[in-house]
């Protein structure tokens, strides 16, 4: 269910045309494409970050420092710990340096948001009933 789902947000939602999946000419363009994936250790991110690496994107995830060593074994470029006190100012760093280094860059974020306190780790359910959302926001 996760890589359908992640499949449907990399090839509806973000429109990464799905041709590139089984390879040919196009795939040549992925290889100046990137793709970061906010909270990358849920199922649904870590789907999109496998066919996103067959597809040749080079990929940046934010994820908690436990997941590091899973994630460059994955081929993730560099993983930013979302824990960290300074990530806004890590994200906009690495938003410049995806719009200045690569000619199309992708967001993609599938979290889920039940409306709960997020501070409050007992709330943190994964219903079903929450809300997911994906996006392209970076040209």
């Amino acid at each position: 269910m996760a890589m359908a789902t992640a499949a449907i947000a990399l090839f509806v939602v973000l429109g990464i045309p799905q041709s590139l999946a089984t390879g040919g000419s196009a795939l040549v363009q992925m290889l100046d494409s990137a793709l970061l994936i906010w909270g990358a250790a849920s199922s649904i991110e870590a789907s999109a970050v496998q066919l996103a690496r067959s597809m040749c994107f080079t990929i940046f995830t934010t994820a908690s420092s436990q997941h590091y060593h899973w994630f460059k074994k994955l081929g993730v470029t560099e993983i930013l710990d979302h824990y960290d006190p300074d990530i806004v100012t890590k994200l906009a760093e690495l938003l410049k340096l995806m719009t200045q280094r690569f000619s199309q860059s992708l967001i993609l974020s599938a979290s889920v948001y039940t409306g709960s306190d997020p501070s409050n780790n007992s709330s943190r359910s994964r219903q079903g009933h929450g809300k997911s959302s994906y996006g392209n926001a970076v040209a």
